[in-house]
């Protein structure tokens, strides 16, 4: 939810945004943490030890997945392309396989750069920009997944705590280390992101959709009405 309220609070400088953005990225990510601790690190496990503890959030190294996001999502609206479709193919293929590999491969543990993150983060930025050359067609089931992204993200590990908890309190803990765990899981929690898309995020979006309508046709108003007057 932080970096999602800093994105949103960026956007209010309009034409400065993204250097207002970025600039805040830099001051929590490194400004402070150099200040304060002398060092920084790209591991999302590193504890800084800062004397307020939401400071050591906001400077967790993690929020960095969410500003390559930002990153990739502006270079798939700039015009850079692979023109070329067999380097697009080949590149997605193989930062997709890297992706997979990499995380299967028991080294890394965690999110983070220094994680899962680095490859993920590269793949999806070579399929994000080879899709501006390629054409392709995912499953109707995967758009709605993406749809429902974010209350999936908003409640996954609510979710998944609370299986965890549930085999904890019934004593059957070693089931939660099962790929058929995994599974179930993955599939409750995007029952309940659903749920959560259509009661409340979906509700919220039009609701607020309908109030900025409204507000730029009462401005559209008063300024017609004030040039008549003129």
């Amino acid at each position: 939810m932080y970096f999602y309220a800093i994105l949103g609070i960026s956007l209010l400088a309009k034409n400065y945004r993204w250097p207002v953005f970025y600039s805040w990225i830099f001051i929590t990510i490194v400004a402070i943490l150099l200040t304060a601790t002398g060092m920084i690190s790209l591991s999302a496990k590193h504890d800084y030890q800062l004397s307020l503890i939401y400071l050591n959030r906001i400077a967790n190294p993690i929020i960095l997945l969410f500003v390559a996001g930002v990153i990739t999502g502006k270079l798939y609206l700039s015009e850079f392309v692979i023109k070329n479709k067999t380097y697009a193919q080949a590149l997605s293929a193989l930062t997709v396989l890297v992706a997979l590999a990499w995380a299967y491969s028991g080294i890394p543990d965690f999110h983070g750069m220094l994680g899962w993150g680095l490859p993920i983060t590269v793949a999806f930025l070579t399929v994000a920009i080879a899709s501006k050359t390629l054409k392709f067609n995912p499953p109707r089931w995967i758009i709605w997944i993406g749809e429902i992204s974010y209350s999936l993200y908003l409640t996954h590990r609510l979710t998944q705590v609370s299986c965890t908890k549930i085999l904890e309190f019934i004593g059957a803990e070693s089931f939660g280390k099962t790929w058929l765990f995994v599974i179930l899981t993955t599939l409750l929690s995007i029952l309940m992101a659903s749920i959560f898309y259509y009661l409340v995020e979906k509700k919220i979006a039009v609701a607020l959709q309908r109030l900025t309508k409204s507000r730029t046709t009462n401005r559209s108003g008063v300024t017609a009405n004030g040039r008549e007057h003129s």
